[in-house]
């Protein structure tokens, strides 16, 4: 468990190739175990990589890039979101005072693209196989319980990249007020790097 303060938050960019590639070697995840697998190059070409640093190693990733399968104005943030094992914020039951995606990632990307398109809509999309992994618990329990909040809604179920996703629609306004609120950053606005 890191806090916080000890992780840094930024946009990754191609200097960051070696890091990514050893952040594929550190983890298990078969979508992200090669740039290729990643889509990495795609992503920074058409969208942007946010990354969580602790001591100069990449600790968690994940893309964003626009969804013309959707909208002109459609986003999906999250894309090939990993997270090295043991790196979380802290326990409990408080999404943004424990995941690093959730909270700071997703934030970042929020910002990036809304700098784009002020009228941006933005998705996150959850794998709905049930694999019994990670992905099958971030649908069927972290995404609903957030949307009971207002976080986001179930928007639509459609194949991406030949795999059943749900598709969930952010409430920007919601989402940055529950994060304030929980992180205490009443005043908070968002930071480029």
């Amino acid at each position: 468990m890191v806090q916080p303060g000890k992780l840094k938050f930024r946009f990754a960019d191609d200097r960051d190739r070696s890091l990514i590639e050893q952040f594929c070697k550190d983890q298990n995840f078969s979508n992200n175990t090669s740039l290729d697998k990643m889509k990495w190059e795609w992503c920074l070409e058409v969208g942007a990589w946010t990354i969580a640093l602790h001591d100069d190693k990449i600790v968690s990733v994940a893309g964003i890039h626009p969804l013309p399968e959707v909208s002109e104005h459609a986003y999906r943030c999250l894309f090939r979101g990993a997270q090295l094992p043991g790196y979380t914020l802290g326990t409990g039951r408080d999404i943004f005072k424990t995941g690093i995606q959730l909270s700071y990632l997703l934030d970042l990307q929020i910002g990036w693209a809304i700098e784009k398109n002020i009228n941006a809509d933005l998705y996150i999309s959850t794998n709905i196989n049930d694999d019994g992994g990670k992905s099958q618990r971030m649908n069927n329990t972290i995404m609903p319980l957030l949307a009971k909040r207002g976080i986001w809604e179930l928007d639509r179920q459609m194949e991406l990249y030949n795999v059943p996703q749900n598709l969930w629609r952010i409430n920007v306004l919601t989402y940055m007020e529950e994060r304030n609120r929980s992180l205490g950053n009443d005043n908070y606005t968002h930071q480029k790097s």
